[in-house]
């Protein structure tokens, strides 16, 4: 007996000062429920289980009466689930090396689940109307609640608050997984807008200098795309603000105004631009773009807002996709409803795809898509749009895929598209017409087998899963409850970004 005791303090012994090497650290707070648990190795052939209680406890038979998880594994590193946020647990490991000495014990450690308001499921929760079976194992990523959810719509982790305010004053925007098992994002509406890429814990690894070397001006302004590339830099969009003159248009003055010839005239406006920057690791600008170079002298300079008859002032470039192994950028810009071609590093225009605007010709549409907010290449090299309007009468917003087989549009043909679900009742509870199929927002994920995630976002905000064959795989609802009516309505989010396998997760969680 007195053997055996000291066989098991010699055991714990070595833990003691071990506690660097214990995963979750002593006393910690996670932002997280999917846990990896993590030990000094004790032998090859040892079996691992972790036990934890829903409590805070020191003495071993309270602990015992609460345990609610038993995972067991053959390495010193097992990853397991707790069932809530917002709780306290204590945990340990117990070995077993089948041999006839009793099993081993670790102390007792102690770790706590962190809450957001975003996760009180009497707030907001995921309507699953079709469960996922091919990529039941996914994970995705929603905007509008800062979480990570499975594909039962239960949330697993939440992002931290990692800026101070941000809560209160930063809008979470294309948070997603990096190739390299990190997370990035943006936070926009603050007062300076922040690029960020932290890891599972919350803990910040890089943020963009957002110093305005690019804008030429205080800040980058940056805004809805925001992507870390293979080689470990970072690629994101900016915006540049130029005052611009737009020949043989005249705006009428206001009664007591007289013309500037210093400043702005009858047929010059500030147009925001948008930019295109790559950084490394150090923050250093090694490559960008700017739209005014390419549209400050082109077509657009013929174009009139259909309703207002006016330029416009913001070409709003929302989305863009670089093709790093045939060196290639393509931008989107949803207000003129073009994509732009752009040959990487050189920075030239290869290709436009959208309408060509003529002078004192109304805009008309290109044909094709619309108010896209989403593009990117398939793995077969075709385009690949999220299009908030259908050409067609009556459809809702699409999924194109097109192939590219020359310099003009109409060499631009669509092999594949899928028609959006929406609500066929409408917003007031009845369909009132095509404006009830415009979508704003949105985008496309091409996933490993060819078929596509997708998330709507206003006014419907469905998230779907849809394969080649145009069958419906997986679809989901976020909904979120309207307290002064005290009824569920959709919750629109700005992008849902998906890990498409677990073997990608736990890049993730163990890339701490």
């Amino acid at each position: 007996m007195v053997k055996n005791i000291c066989l098991v303090l010699l055991f714990i012994f070595p833990f003691i000062h071990c506690h660097s090497q214990v995963l979750p650290k002593e006393g910690s707070e996670l932002n997280y429920r999917i846990i990896g648990f993590s030990l000094p190795q004790v032998s090859a052939k040892v079996n691992y289980v972790i036990e934890i209680a829903k409590g805070n406890y020191y003495s071993e038979d309270s602990f015992i009466k609460n345990i609610v998880v038993s995972e067991s594994g053959t390495t010193n590193k097992l990853i397991t689930e707790v069932p809530f946020f917002g709780c306290q647990y204590t945990w340990r490991a117990v070995f077993n090396d089948n041999k006839s000495l009793p099993p081993k014990v670790t102390a007792l450690y102690h770790f706590s689940t962190g809450i957001i308001p975003q996760l009180d499921t009497n707030y907001a929760r995921i309507w699953t109307q079709k469960r996922a079976e091919k990529y039941q194992d996914a994970y995705f990523f929603m905007d509008g609640t800062r979480a990570l959810y499975n594909m039962d719509g239960q949330p697993v982790w939440y992002l931290p608050n990692v800026v101070p305010g941000m809560i209160d004053l930063s809008q979470v925007r294309d948070m997603k997984i990096t190739p390299q098992g990190t997370i990035t994002f943006i936070l926009s509406d603050a007062i300076i807008p922040e690029i960020i890429e932290i890891n599972y814990d919350g803990t910040i690894l890089w943020k963009g200098p957002n110093d305005g070397k690019v804008a030429n001006d205080n800040c980058e302004n940056y805004h809805h795309e925001f992507n870390k590339l293979s080689n470990g830099n970072y690629m994101v969009m900016g915006t540049e603000s130029i005052q611009t003159k737009f020949p043989g248009f005249k705006r009428k003055l206001l009664p007591g105004m007289q013309e500037n010839n210093d400043g702005p005239t009858k047929n010059e406006f500030m147009i925001r631009y948008g930019t295109v920057i790559e950084y490394d690791k150090n923050g250093t600008v090694v490559w960008s773009w700017k739209s005014s170079s390419y549209f400050s002298g082109s077509d657009i300079l013929n174009y009139r807002n259909p309703i207002s008859g006016m330029p416009e002032f913001d070409l709003l470039d929302n989305s863009f996709y670089f093709d790093e192994k045939d060196k290639i950028v393509y931008i989107s810009f949803k207000n003129i409803s073009r994509i732009i071609k752009v040959k990487y590093p050189e920075g030239n225009v290869v290709n436009v795809f959208g309408e060509i605007f003529q002078p004192d010709v109304p805009a008309k549409g290109n044909g094709l898509f619309a108010a896209q907010h989403s593009c990117s290449v398939s793995a077969d090299g075709n385009l690949v749009l999220y299009s908030n309007l259908s050409n067609k009468k009556n459809k809702a917003s699409e999924i194109l895929l097109m192939k590219e087989s020359g310099t003009e549009l109409k060499n631009l043909s669509v092999v594949w598209e899928y028609e959006c679900p929406f609500d066929t009742k409408g917003k007031n509870g009845k369909y009132e017409g095509p404006d009830e199929l415009i979508t704003t927002g949105g985008n496309v994920t091409e996933l490993p087998d060819n078929s596509f995630f997708v998330s709507e976002c206003n006014p419907y905000g469905y998230l779907f899963i849809v394969d080649r064959e145009k069958q419906l795989l997986y679809k989901a609802q976020p909904i979120k409850l309207n307290i002064e009516k005290n009824v569920w309505e959709p919750f629109t989010q700005f992008k849902a970004n998906i890990i498409p396998s677990k073997k990608d997760f736990e890049k993730l969680l163990w890339n701490n």
